[in-house]
């Protein structure tokens, strides 16, 4: 776990093989359209997947990354993590 004033860090590393991930939270103004607008990853991404959930709207891109915004911050999953998209959806879900 790490942190900075406004963002917190918590970063997963597997022991059995290079699975890896982060999960990043940021203060952020944003709402869902302007991260699509805004976030380079994403805008980069040649297909991703926006998928509505519990009130807020998940983009899943680059297979197995994930962002969307939520009361005034800004989650991402970065990395390697080799989740499925019902694996990330349920990972937004618990926070």
């Amino acid at each position: 776990i790490s942190y900075r004033p406004g963002q917190i860090e918590l970063s997963y590393k597997s022991d059995t093989d290079n699975r890896n991930f982060k999960i990043i939270q940021t203060s952020s103004t944003w709402n869902s359209e302007t991260l699509a607008q805004n976030y380079e990853p994403l805008k980069q991404s040649a297909n991703y997947q926006t998928v509505p959930n519990k009130g807020k709207t998940v983009y899943i891109y680059n297979g197995d990354n994930a962002t969307w915004v939520d009361g005034g911050v800004w989650y991402r999953i970065e990395g390697q993590s080799k989740l499925s998209s019902d694996q990330l959806l349920n990972v937004a879900d618990s926070l």
